[in-house]
């Protein structure tokens, strides 16, 4: 079934769901321990998975024809070691992809997972209604063939939810940053300059194929949504998610955002059809 006017399906079992209920203790915590980092960064991890998937519900609800959660097929790239499979399996049917498989990956029972790279997706044309990813387009080592892949693979009113960091976390993360530094060392290559050696150790890092100062300018929210409008699709929302910083050293209180004030974003976006209908949908905040 194509996507475009919904019928019923329930969002998430508000007994299991975490927008809201844990809202005062992720705010306080400040972790002192490795396992403390991991537990804040888990919690952090729900939260923002929680508001993706109820974004993504009211999107369908607003848009899809397709009665029931059987009839959806989702595609999740860049699944790391699979925490937002089990969300995700509340809209549909889900196939989980990286070019890796993760040991967290190994230890889920019942999935679809194939190792692959998003750039050459082993999919026929048209075959998703939903293509997912969090977090993880700025490590694409080709982010526009992933993309242009993604439209391949992705049916012609498919929905396209995609969550990105922006360039406010990336200031928020200089600390972290600079901490890892201390507590890790800085890694350096034996061809390395003596210069260069000094240049890793004093300047930020960035990201993917990216140096630090291209990662502040294509981390603006505007310039996530140029790139994602000048590869073909059509924004219809952009919802901030949370504002945080990392768990190694989060300096504020991790929390919901209603403005672009925000560390990182949601664009929730279908394939522009008609390359004269207007790119933008709708914008938040």
């Amino acid at each position: 079934m194509e996507i475009g006017a919904i019928v019923p399906f329930a969002i998430r079992n508000k007994g299991t769901s975490h927008i809201g209920q844990n809202a005062k203790t992720r705010n306080v915590m400040l972790p002192k321990t490795r396992d403390q980092e991991y537990e804040h960064r888990k919690r952090k991890r729900e939260l923002e998975v929680d508001i993706i998937i109820e974004s993504i519900m009211t999107c369908l609800r607003r848009t899809s024809v397709v009665r029931d959660k059987t009839d959806i097929d989702i595609f999740e790239f860049g699944t790391g070691d699979g925490f937002q499979i089990a969300y995700l399996t509340e809209i549909g049917n889900v196939v989980a992809s990286d070019i890796y498989t993760s040991d967290g990956v190994k230890r889920l029972k019942d999935i679809k997972f194939i190792e692959c790279s998003i750039t050459d997706a082993p999919f026929r044309d048209g075959q998703f209604h939903i293509v997912f990813a969090s977090q993880v387009i700025p490590d694409l080592t080709d982010i526009k063939n992933g993309l242009r892949e993604t439209q391949r693979i992705g049916k012609s009113s498919s929905l396209y939810a995609f969550s990105v960091p922006t360039n406010l976390w990336l200031l928020l993360s200089l600390p972290a940053l600079y901490y890892n530094k201390l507590r890790n060392g800085v890694t350096t290559y034996q061809r390395d300059s003596k210069l260069k050696k000094f240049l890793r150790t004093v300047l930020p890092e960035g990201r993917g194929r990216w140096n630090f100062l291209e990662c502040y300018r294509n981390f603006k929210i505007r310039n996530w949504q140029r790139l994602f409008t000048e590869s073909g699709f059509s924004v219809i929302e952009v919802k901030p998610l949370l504002l945080y910083g990392p768990s190694e050293w989060p300096i504020i209180p991790t929390s919901t955002c209603k403005t672009n004030f925000c560390s990182s974003v949601l664009f929730l976006m279908m394939k522009r059809q008609n390359p004269l209908e207007p790119a933008q949908a709708s914008l938040a905040g």
